[in-house]
C-alpha cells in the first residue's frame, strides 16, 4: 500500500529528532569544522538564453550532507561558493578525515525534500511554476564525498565521482485537432509521480529513486505558457493527465512523459477540448453535476487535506478574509501557499482529492446563484431557486439550466447527521474567522442564502468543524 507524505513525516521527524541528541566525533574534539567540497562541476541552477535551456550551479545553492561515517550527523549549511560549473561548496559540519559524506541537492531546508529514517529523503515536486527558472528548484543531484584532510578546524572533500542526476525536464506545447493552443493560462500536470525517495546509503551508481512509495500526485501552474510550460519531472516512464485553459476554453489529454535523466526535451500533446456537457453552467460558474464525496465520505470540516480529511477535530485556522478554492497550504492560517499533493495539510479537499481538475466554490460562486441573508427576499436576478423532494433546485432562467443540491443536513464532530433530508449546509472557500467560514443554507421551507453566522436558527451553524456538503466546480 503507497503511503501518504503524514505518515512518512512522522518517521521522519522521530529521525531528526534522534540526530538533535546523538553526538559527533571529530579528529580532535566534537567540534564542528568549516568543509570544503571540491569540484562541484556538475550543474544545477536551470535558466535560458537565446531560446535554449542550460544548467549550471548558483551562488548560495545550499546542498544537503549526510555523514554516513559518524552518527549521520546532518547539517544545512552548505552552498555554492559562486555561479557557473566549477564552484566548489563550502560551510560549517563535522567532518573528520577519511569519512565518507552524502551530498544531496536542493538542500532540505528549501520545503521540497524530507529526512526519513536510515538515510532515506523524500523529494517532492512543488515549487515549480512552469517557467525554466524554477526547474532548478527541483533539480536533485546525488554524489558521495570523501574527507580527504581534517585538522585546525578546517576539512577538504572531494567528490568520488560526477553525482548523479535524478531528474529530466520537458518542456509542453499543445494542440487541439493538430493545431497549436494559443494563450495558454493554465497548465496542470496530474496523475503523475510528484514524490519519491531515495536511500543516500546506498552509492550513487547503485541508488535508485523508489517512486512508489507515494501515491502519484499533480502540478498546476498559472500564467502565460504561449512558448511552452516546463516541467522538472522524474526520470523514467509514465501516464500523464493535463487539464490546460486556452482562450478561455478548456481542454484536457492524456499522453506518456517519458523524461530522461538530466536531460532537457520538448513534448506536444494534443488535448481535445472539454464538453460542456460534463458540467452545467449556472449563474456564470461550470458546476459538478454530482456533490464531492472522497472513499464514501460525504461530509467534510472545512480546509483539511491528507490524513485530516477523516479528521473529525481538523480544520483550517485561517483568518477572516482568507480564500482557500483552489489552493494548498502547508500551515492551518492558509498564509503559505503550496501547490503539494504531499506536503500539504491545509486547502481545499476537492483540489487535493481530483488532483487540479475541480475545485470547492467560492463565495463569488455561491453568490451569482444564491442571495445573503440580509437579501434573502430578494433572490438573485435571473436565478429561479425552487425546494423539491430531490433537494434545492437552482435554475438559470435565461438557459433553463439547473443543478440541484441535495438536503445532506451535518455532522458536527463525528456525531450523528443533523436535518439531513430537510436542510442542505454547502461549503465556500471563504473564512470569517479561524473558526467559522461562509455558508451556503437552504432548507423545506424554501429559504436559501449565504451566512456568515447563523443559519435556519443556529448560531453554530457556520463552525468549521460543522461537517458540511461540497458541490465542485471545474477548475479554469
Amino acid at each position: 500500500m503507497k503511503k501518504s507524505f503524514l505518515s512518512y513525516i512522522g518517521l521522519a521527524a522521530t529521525f531528526a529528532a534522534s540526530m538533535l541528541l546523538s553526538s559527533c566525533s571529530d579528529d580532535d574534539s566534537s567540534s564542528t569544522k568549516t568543509l570544503t567540497i571540491y569540484p562541484a562541476s556538475t550543474k544545477s541552477y536551470m535558466y535560458a538564453e537565446d531560446g535554449e535551456a542550460y544548467m549550471k550551479w548558483k551562488a548560495g545553492d545550499l546542498v544537503y550532507l549526510y555523514n554516513m561515517t559518524q552518527d549521520k550527523c546532518i547539517t544545512y549549511s552548505i552552498k555554492a561558493d559562486k555561479d557557473g560549473d566549477d564552484a566548489a561548496f563550502t560551510g560549517t559540519a563535522y567532518a573528520n578525515k577519511g569519512d565518507k559524506i552524502a551530498v544531496v541537492y536542493p538542500n532540505l531546508s528549501n520545503g521540497t525534500d524530507t529526512l526519513g529514517t536510515d538515510g532515506l529523503l523524500m523529494f517532492d515536486l512543488a515549487n515549480q511554476d512552469g517557467t525554466v527558472k524554477t526547474l532548478g528548484n527541483v533539480w536533485y543531484k546525488y554524489g558521495w564525498a570523501t574527507v580527504t584532510s581534517a585538522s585546525d578546524g578546517v576539512a577538504t572533500a572531494y567528490f568520488d565521482s560526477e553525482p548523479v542526476s535524478l531528474m529530466g525536464a520537458i518542456k509542453f506545447s499543445f494542440t487541439n485537432g493538430g493545431s497549436a493552443l494559443d494563450n495558454v493560462t493554465r497548465v496542470c500536470i496530474s496523475d503523475i509521480p510528484t514524490a519519491g525517495e531515495i536511500d543516500v546509503t546506498y552509492s550513487p551508481e547503485d541508488a535508485t529513486l523508489d517512486l512508489g512509495y507515494f501515491e502519484t500526485g499533480f502540478m498546476d501552474f498559472y500564467g502565460k505558457f504561449d512558448d511552452g510550460a516546463y516541467a522538472g519531472l522524474f526520470a523514467g516512464s509514465y501516464s500523464a493527465t493535463f487539464y490546460v485553459t486556452a482562450d478561455g476554453k478548456l481542454y484536457e489529454g492524456s499522453a506518456t512523459v517519458s523524461p530522461s535523466v538530466g536531460t532537457l526535451k520538448e513534448q506536444t500533446v494534443e488535448l481535445d477540448e472539454v464538453s460542456s456537457s460534463s458540467y452545467v453552467t449556472v449563474g456564470g460558474v461550470k458546476w459538478s453535476s454530482e456533490n464531492f464525496s472522497l472513499d464514501s465520505q460525504t461530509l467534510f470540516n472545512w480546509g483539511v487535506v491528507g490524513d485530516a480529511v477523516t479528521d473529525t477535530e481538523a480544520y483550517a485556522a485561517a483568518p477572516s478574509a482568507t480564500q482557500i478554492q483552489g489552493g494548498l497550504f502547508s500551515d492551518s492560517a492558509a498564509s503559505t501557499k503550496l501547490v503539494s499533493y504531499h506536503r500539504s495539510e491545509y486547502g481545499d479537499v476537492v483540489y487535493w482529492a481530483t488532483k487540479g481538475k475541480y475545485r470547492m466554490p467560492s463565495y463569488n460562486d455561491w453568490y451569482s446563484v444564491a442571495p445573503t441573508a440580509a437579501s434573502v427576499n430578494q433572490g438573485v436576478e435571473g436565478i429561479t431557486s425552487t425546494w423539491t423532494s430531490d433537494g434545492m433546485k437552482i435554475t438559470e432562467d435565461a438557459t433553463g439550466n439547473s443543478i440541484t443540491l441535495p438536503a445532506c443536513g451535518y455532522s458536527q464532530r463525528g456525531g450523528d447527521v443533523v436535518n439531513s433530508g430537510t436542510a442542505g449546509y454547502y461549503m465556500t472557500g471563504l473564512s470569517v474567522l479561524a473558526s467559522k467560514a461562509w455558508l451556503l443554507y437552504f432548507d423545506s421551507t424554501g429559504d436559501i442564502y449565504l451566512t456568515d453566522s447563523e443559519a435556519g436558527g443556529d448560531p453554530q451553524a457556520t463552525r468549521k468543524f460543522r461537517a458540511s456538503s461540497i458541490r465542485p466546480v471545474v477548475v479554469e
